[in-house]
Formats: structure tokens, sequence, C-alpha cells
């Protein structure tokens, strides 16, 4: 989940002069924040393909093991569709997409 400091959300109505004064330093803190979501979305596409590719060559090696009885591309699909680490790793990236989100929209906004 993102951690948001509430006061980086807020304007001072009183003070327009100092909040402008901050804004590009504020927009820099929220641009590192999205780059290094975006390169957690990176990370997580990249481990989930790592753990497909190994599932896959441990579901083709032993079939039976993964409850495949007949090792078609389909069953193959669906084994590792189903497989624990493999939906964990889905969720990461989920999550780190949906974060990614977040600061995009807060950094457009």
């Amino acid at each position: 989940m993102v951690k948001i400091d509430e006061k980086l959300l807020s304007i001072d109505r009183n003070n327009l002069e100092e909040e402008c004064s901050m804004l590009p330093q504020t927009m820099f803190i929220w641009g590192q924040k999205l780059a290094a979501a975006q390169r957690e979305v990176q990370a997580s596409k990249t481990l989930l393909k790592l753990c497909y590719a190994k599932l896959n060559g441990m579901v083709r090696t032993n079939p039976t093991e993964f409850g495949v009885m007949k090792p078609t591309e389909s069953a193959i699909e669906s084994a590792i569709l189903v497989d624990r680490g493999y939906q964990e790793k889905q969720q990461l990236l989920e999550q780190a997409e949906y974060n990614e989100r977040i600061l995009f929209s807060t950094v457009m906004s």
C-alpha cells in the first residue's frame, strides 16, 4: 500500500506564497515515489515471468506432481495458473500496479 504524507496533500490557503515556492520540491517528491512504484511494477513482472518459466519446466518434467494427467498446453497453463507461488506473485504485481496508478493520478492532478 502506498504511504501518503497527508501534509503533502493539503494546501495552506493562508500561506499561498510559501505553498507555491514549495511546489517544485513537492512535485519532485511525488515524481520519485512514482518512479519507485514503476520500478516495483517492472520487478514484479519479471518475478512473475521467472516463476512462470520455472513452473513451466517443472510441470513438463513431472506433470503428475501437478495433477496433470495429459500434458497438453492447456493443462500445463492451468497447472501454472493455479500454483500458489504463481498466484502470490500475481497478487504482488496487482498491488504494485495499484500503487503505481494511485501515484500517477496524484502526480497528474
